[in-house]
C-alpha cells in the first residue's frame, strides 16, 4: 500500500513541476534531458548501494528501447499540455490512458475479462477526457484540444508496455530497481540525440533554473516509475485494480495541486468531465 501511495504523490507531483517550468521560464528539452540523467544516475547508484549485482539481459532491450523513446516523448508532450491546458487537462488525459491497457489485458488473458459495468466505465472515462479538455470562450481551445488526446493515446500504450514487462521480463524486486535505471538511461540517450538535432535549428540553453528543474524532475520521475512497478510486483490487488486505484489518486492530488498552488479556473464543463472520469474510473474498479 505505501508503493502506491508514493508512486500517486510522486506522479502527481511531476504536473505541479512542470507548471512551474512555464512561470520560471525552464527550458523544456534540456530540463527533460538532464531530468533523465539524474533518474538514471539515482536509479544505478540505489541499486549499487543494496549490493545487487547489474546484468541486464538481452530480451529487455527491444521493450526497454520502446518504451524509453515514449517516455522522452511523452514527457514533453504532458509537459506543453500541461502548460497550454492546465494541470486537470493534462493529469486527466494521462490518467485516463489506463483503459488502453485493461482492454488489451481483457483480450489477451482471460483472468482479466472485462464486465459490462466496466465497459460502462471505459466509454465514460473517453467522455470524461473530452469534457476535461474543453476550455470555453476561446476558438484555439478546439485545436488545441489534440494535446491530451495525443498525450491519452501515447501514455495508454507507455502503461501497456510496463504492466508487459512486468508480466513478462521482470521477476525480483532488483529486476524492478534496474529495469527501471536502464528505461531512465535509455531515455537520456534519446535525448542528447534530440538536442543535437535541435541545436542545428536553435541555441540550446542550461540556464539555472533549467538545472535545477531537471534536477528535481528527475527524482519525481525516478520514484513515479520505480514505485509504480513495485505496487505491481507486491501482490496488493489484480493489475487491471492497481491502474484505476493509482490513477485516480494522481487525478484527484494533481487537480488539488492546481486549485490550491495555481487556482486553476474550472468550467462547469471542466468540472463534470473531471466527475464523470472518477465515477468511469470507481466502475472500473469496483464492478
Amino acid at each position: 500500500m505505501i508503493f502506491l501511495f508514493l508512486s500517486v504523490l510522486s506522479s502527481a507531483s511531476i504536473y505541479l513541476i512542470f507548471n512551474l517550468f512555464g512561470r520560471y521560464r525552464v527550458n523544456l528539452l534540456p530540463a527533460i534531458v538532464i531530468n533523465y540523467f539524474i533518474a538514471s544516475s539515482f536509479g544505478f547508484l540505489h541499486f549499487h548501494s543494496i549490493g545487487e549485482a547489474a546484468s541486464i539481459p538481452f530480451e529487455w532491450i527491444p521493450t526497454a528501447l520502446l518504451i524509453s523513446l515514449l517516455f522522452i516523448t511523452l514527457f514533453y508532450l504532458m509537459a506543453i499540455t500541461t502548460q497550454v491546458m492546465g494541470i486537470s487537462v493534462a493529469s486527466n488525459a494521462s490518467k485516463m490512458s489506463m483503459i488502453i491497457p485493461i482492454i488489451i489485458l481483457a483480450v489477451l488473458h482471460q483472468s482479466e475479462r472485462l464486465s459490462f459495468i466496466q465497459s460502462i466505465g471505459i466509454i465514460l472515462a473517453l467522455a470524461g477526457i473530452y469534457f476535461t479538455s474543453v476550455k470555453s470562450g476561446d476558438k484555439s481551445n478546439e485545436m488545441k484540444i489534440i494535446w491530451p488526446f495525443l498525450l491519452f493515446i501515447g501514455t495508454g500504450v507507455l502503461d501497456f508496455l510496463l504492466v508487459y514487462a512486468n508480466q513478462n521480463l521482470l521477476t525480483t524486486s532488483a529486476d524492478d530497481k534496474l529495469f527501471t535505471s536502464l528505461l531512465f538511461t535509455l531515455a537520456f540517450g534519446w535525448g542528447i540525440v534530440a538536442i543535437i538535432f535541435s541545436s542545428f535549428r536553435k541555441k540550446i540553453v542550461f540556464n539555472k533554473p533549467t538545472i535545477i528543474g531537471g534536477i528535481v524532475l528527475g527524482l519525481f520521475n525516478y520514484g513515479s516509475i520505480f514505485f509504480l512497478l513495485r505496487t505491481y510486483a507486491s501482490g496488493f490487488a489484480q493489475k487491471t485494480v492497481i491502474l484505476p486505484i493509482n490513477n485516480m489518486g494522481i487525478l484527484i492530488v494533481s487537480i488539488l495541486f492546481s486549485i490550491l498552488f495555481f487556482r486553476e479556473y474550472l468550467s462547469v464543463k471542466n468540472r463534470i468531465g473531471i466527475m464523470i472520469s472518477l465515477f468511469a474510473i470507481t466502475l472500473i474498479f469496483f464492478a
